[in-house]
This record gives C-alpha cells, structure tokens and sequence, in this order.
C-alpha cells in the first residue's frame, strides 16, 4: 500500500476479448486498489467492442486498441507497476518475449 507521499500504482492490462478484460481489468483493481489504471485491448477478431466494453462495466483511466507490438513498446517506454496479460496462453507467451525484450537485459 502506497504511503500518501507515493503516487498511486501504475497498472497495464493487455485483453484480448471482453471476457479477459474484465478479468485483467477486475484483477488489476485488486492487485493494486486505487491504482491508475491503462488498459490496451489487443487487436485481432475477438477485440471487444465498445459495446461489448460498456456492458462489462470495468472502466480504465485510459483505453486503446494496439498490436502487440504496440504494446510492448509502450511497457517498454512507461513504468509500470504492474502488467497484467490477459490473453491466451500463446500471446502471453509472445508479450513476454517482446517485454524482455524492449526491457533490455536484467
């Protein structure tokens, strides 16, 4: 828990559908209450849309569509808190690889 000097977390939550993220959406709220909260939605054929996005009623303080190249290169740039992958088991195989990547060696 911050102390009230610190800024609040830094979220990112990667979805690859609207089932996902509100999954990643609601975990990223438990992990880090009161954290801010960017969520990417991974383009592809199950990306939600806004519809689908206002009927799962989880809200983020930003919110954008990105390949996942896009993606890795903004967690490489931000500082991020935490990361929560949302995706299929491959695509979360895939970010992190890209993350390690665009992090640099440890």
């Amino acid at each position: 828990m911050p102390s009230r000097n610190e800024s609040p977390p830094r979220v990112a939550v990667l979805a690859d559908s609207d089932t996902r993220w509100k999954w990643g959406a609601l975990t990223a709220h438990r992990l880090a209450p009161g954290g801010a909260l960017d969520g990417f939605l991974l383009r592809g054929r199950a990306t939600p849309t806004v519809r689908q996005l206002a009927e799962v009623g989880v809200r983020a303080d930003a919110l954008r569509e990105v390949t996942g190249a896009e993606f890795t290169r903004a967690a490489g740039r931000e500082r991020y808190d935490v990361i929560v992958l949302a995706c299929v088991g491959g695509a979360v195989q895939a970010m992190l690889h890209g993350l390690a990547h665009a992090w640099g060696p440890a």
